[in-house]
């Protein structure tokens, strides 16, 4: 196992272990496959989303009533493209993420189908990070980058029989980098000033509970 994602799998089975002692009927499991599209924002820094892959799994466990946790592990892929930084470099960002969100849900009472809304925190693991100047090719930037990052999850789905479709918006809320890679080395004054970078990114994705 990496070292990067112990702790992010233990808060998961510490997260698993807690709710399943509250809760009230029987889990459900459900994995959804999808799309992200992510951006980074900081002042220096314009630029385009960045669309790829989002894949997860997690335990629904009822709490009672309409409420319910559920333990999610994830694997999204973030970034940025089209970037202009300091407005003079041009470049790109590729960065996919373990992500360990623990949501806890409202489902709301209806007939033929069951809607839900959901808030939630995740603990971020980055396991890879690239980025591309104009002109040159990918450089790995994950040991320049902060490899825990904390998110808030805010969202919505509905489910029908097995199948489920779900969208959720994730706010960074710590830096996930400050760009100080020593590739720009050669066209950054150490004189200039720039902010830390943090993510957001909007996840639109199908599912199946079993």
């Amino acid at each position: 196992m990496h070292r990067s994602l112990r702790p992010a799998l233990s808060a998961l089975a510490l997260a698993l272990l807690l709710a399943a002692g509250t809760a009230a009927a029987r889990p459900a499991i459900v994995a959804h496959a999808g799309v992200a599209s992510a951006n980074l924002h900081c002042d220096p820094l314009t630029s385009d989303a960045r669309e790829g892959l989002a894949v997860g799994a997690g335990v629904d466990l009822p709490l009672g009533g309409q409420w319910h946790l559920t333990p999610e592990l994830w694997y999204v892929s973030k970034g940025f493209q089209g970037g202009t930084l300091w407005e003079i470099l041009i470049l790109e960002m590729k960065a996919d993420v373990v992500s360990v969100p623990v949501l806890l849900s409202y489902h709301f009472p209806a007939e033929r189908v069951d809607p839900r809304a959901f808030v939630g925190l995740a603990t971020d693991v980055l396991v890879k990070a690239e980025t591309r100047r104009e002109g040159r090719g990918w450089v790995d930037v994950l040991d320049e980058t902060d490899t825990f990052s904390w998110t808030l999850v805010v969202g919505g789905g509905v489910r029908k029989g097995r199948w489920d479709a779900e969208v959720r918006y994730l706010q960074g809320l710590t830096a996930v980098t400050d760009f100080d890679y020593g590739d720009f080395d050669d066209m950054i004054s150490e004189y200039r000033k720039f902010k830390d970078a943090t993510d957001t990114t909007w996840v639109l994705s199908l599912g199946v509970w079993f």
